[in-house]
């Protein structure tokens, strides 16, 4: 298997409508900035308290709501507003 251009860039399906996403984008790297800075961890500490179920904290659990709110806004881009994600 190779890489070329023309059968994997030119080919990949680029999203159609892209204007929600730099802000959501943007809100999420900036709140997960702050959760890193404030608690002086990197990302893997960051995401091991993401993804345990028991991890209440108020940061993390707005953490996981942008995360949400931009897989739905990455479908929404790609038209597939009928995909149930079940977050």
């Amino acid at each position: 298997m190779h890489y070329t251009p023309t059968s994997c860039f030119e080919t990949f399906p680029f999203p159609t409508n892209t204007d929600a996403l730099e802000s959501i984008g943007e809100r999420y790297y900036n709140h997960r900035q702050s959760i890193m800075l404030s608690r002086q961890e990197g990302l893997t500490k960051t995401y091991n308290r993401f993804h345990t179920p028991s991890e209440p904290t108020p940061d993390i659990v707005q953490l996981r709501e942008l995360h949400r709110e931009m897989d739905e806004a990455v479908a929404r881009a790609y038209g597939w507003e009928d995909l149930r994600l079940e977050h």
